[in-house]
């Protein structure tokens, strides 16, 4: 048992880590024009400064097909973008084995309250071979969690 006792630990550790991660990010969301159409993001850390973008998700976001018409697409980046002294962040993202390009550029604002940028998604997309959302703005607002009333 004292060989194992060390390796539980850590594996107990390392289930951890991801749980204290994910608790310590702000969430933000919003909706944009189209119906059903939104963007979510997360950012690191919880208390002070904003350093970095964890999580950067769109939503029924709509795209033009080339010459085919029109769609909507969606995506979910787990992907770090760092915030800079100015409370940018911006990363171009290459997905789907090169053949989707995902352009983000957005600030935090109201001290961290409220961020905003822009979007574009082109290339291959499911469903739309082609496509391009053109540059899409979009503002989020910070999500606080419910307190509990008792």
């Amino acid at each position: 048992m004292r060989r194992r006792l060390p390796l539980i630990i850590a594996v107990l550790a390392a289930l951890a880590i991801p749980a204290i991660a994910i608790a310590a990010t702000k969430n933000y969301g919003g909706k944009l024009g189209p119906p059903g159409a939104n963007i979510e993001l997360s950012a690191y850390p919880k208390h002070g400064p904003t350093t970095k973008v964890t999580r950067f998700a769109w939503n029924n976001v709509p795209t033009q097909c080339g010459r085919r018409g029109s769609s909507a697409t969606t995506g979910d980046l787990h992907r770090d973008m760092k915030v800079n002294k100015k409370k940018k962040f911006h990363g171009t993202f290459h997905l789907n084995s090169g053949h989707e390009t995902v352009e983000i550029h957005g600030r935090f604002k109201h001290k961290g309250k409220k961020a905003s940028g822009t979007l574009r998604v082109t290339g291959n997309v499911p469903g739309c071979s082609n496509s391009d959302t053109g540059v899409v703005h979009w503002k989020v607002h910070r999500h606080h969690p419910k307190k509990k009333h008792h």
